[in-house]
């Protein structure tokens, strides 16, 4: 009889390990076909800003790319985490939108990294400066095939997103994909917004600094093109009802 007292119990653990082998089997396929990464390190939330630091020092800007928008409440500084989220931008500091957030290590609420660390010394000394295009910096062989189904989606400054169809979507992919991207042209400067089109992901656009970047590289953008995409980017905004004033 005591026999079968135990004999439950365990059978009842190896469940649990097996279904918790299972659901992080589930989780790994998930985060491989999303196409998502996980990074860990050091949280520093910032004014306005939130960043992880990893073990070299290394700064990453991190938005917030959940549903409730809370990604990192009840989070401190200092604190050691996982973070999943998408595609990293190569820009300086490097940037990327988070999804998961997993504490692995609570700290003190001390921790305050350098400028050097965060790249801000190095933003703060850049001194080259960006002119727009004379004339459109646009491949040989263009890109067609796109139509009003096509869709685009653009992240903005305070991690919200607005995915769209038909007249401008089609305008934005047509600028993005047709750029003659130079690997050679890309600076520290960070871009101010990052647009994800059916025919690539990861556009980096400067309105202020005149450039598009993606991972082929960085292409000037021309005053027409430039006033197109504000436009654009504006009624995004206003489309979805966000006030990005304050």
């Amino acid at each position: 009889m005591k026999k079968k007292k135990w004999l439950l119990p365990v059978s009842m653990i190896g469940g649990f390990i097996l279904l918790c082998i299972l659901l992080l089997i589930v989780t790994v396929c998930i985060i491989g076909i999303k196409g998502y990464g996980i990074s860990k390190g050091r949280l520093y939330l910032a004014e306005k800003h939130t960043y992880l630091i990893d073990d070299r020092d290394m700064a990453m800007l991190v938005s917030d790319q959940s549903k409730k928008g809370n990604l990192f409440q009840g989070y401190g500084n200092g604190d050691e985490v996982l973070i999943v989220h998408d595609g990293v931008e190569e820009t300086y500091p490097a940037r990327t939108g988070a999804y998961y957030v997993i504490l692995t290590a609570k700290g003190d609420g001390t921790y305050e990294p350098t400028d050097e660390v965060l790249g801000l010394h190095n933003i703060l000394t850049e001194t080259h400066s960006h002119q727009p295009a004379a004339k459109a910096q646009t491949v040989s062989d263009p890109v067609s095939g796109y139509c009003g189904n096509t869709q685009t989606t653009i992240y903005f400054e305070d991690g919200s997103s607005h995915t769209f169809m038909y007249g401008h979507s089609v305008t934005l992919t047509d600028i993005l994909v047709n750029l003659d991207y130079d690997p050679d042209k890309v600076c520290k400067c960070m871009p101010e917004y990052k647009i994800d089109t059916e025919f690539g992901k990861d556009y980096g656009i400067s309105l202020s600094g005149s450039y598009a970047r993606c991972e082929k590289g960085q292409a000037e953008l021309t005053e027409e093109q430039i006033e197109t995409v504000k436009k654009i980017i504006e009624w995004a905004k206003e489309d979805i009802g966000v006030d990005f004033s304050n």
